[in-house]
């Protein structure tokens, strides 16, 4: 596995890990001219090099053809997994990944251009707690969040946000329907203990326009509602 510490600054800080430790090559102006010419000149010696632009922050490196795996300033890893390689901008996350902070897994599934994209779960101090589609490094599509192991709310999502149809939980009742910016939105019904407790329009979580209320079997209400 080839290894390369890419520093802040100068294109010509690059540093090559060797088994008695690092060396620094300098690259020689010609050799800036194209990424591609750069690569395949040095591929025979392991050697790989990644144009750095406006990086801000050291970034290191370890990698074969289609595995990647990424470190901190600390040294600690934050991606291992698979990866692709684009002449202009190096390498980059891409396929089945994992991604670390302070050594604890938070990610989990797959990348496309160093997003979030495809499938994928999210972790919070080892416990999963959304599973489902990504996109754009955020929560898009079809998805799971759990809350202290169990379903918090399950349906569609938009930038990392309750939107869409969905089933989640809205204080003491379950609530099935449209959503818009985390919040009950449009058409939907809630269950209070497992019974039909309202049917009708809903606005910002709250109950709002016509609806139905099922207080008990002999007490139902219908009328317009506004909150």
């Amino acid at each position: 596995m080839v290894s390369i510490f890419y520093k802040d600054g100068r294109e010509s800080d690059v540093l090559v890990k060797k088994e008695d430790g690092w060396e620094e090559i300098e690259i020689k102006e010609e050799e800036k001219k194209g990424i591609n010419e750069f690569i395949e000149r040095r591929k025979d010696g392991g050697i790989r090099y990644k144009k750095v632009r406006r990086v801000s922050i050291l970034h290191f490196q370890e990698f074969t053809r289609d595995q990647m795996i990424e470190y901190d300033m600390k040294g600690d890893i934050i991606y291992k997994g698979e990866c692709e390689c684009d002449i202009g901008d190096g390498f980059y996350r891409s396929g089945h990944g994992c991604e670390f902070v302070d050594g604890q897994l938070v990610y989990d599934g797959n990348w496309v251009m160093n997003k979030r994209k495809g499938q994928g779960k999210r972790l919070l101090n080892g416990v999963v707690y959304y599973e489902g589609e990504w996109d754009n490094g955020f929560r898009n599509g079809q998805g799971k969040s759990y809350v202290d192991g169990k379903v918090y709310y399950e349906g569609e999502w938009k930038n990392d946000l309750h939107h869409g149809n969905g089933r989640g939980l809205l204080d003491d009742l379950v609530y099935e329907g449209e959503w818009m910016n985390d919040e009950p939105n449009g058409q939907g019904k809630c269950f209070r203990n497992g019974e039909l407790y309202f049917v009708g329009e809903w606005r910002n979580g709250k109950p709002n326009g016509f609806g139905t209320l099922y207080v008990n079997d002999n007490d139902i209400k219908k009328g317009n509602w506004q909150n």
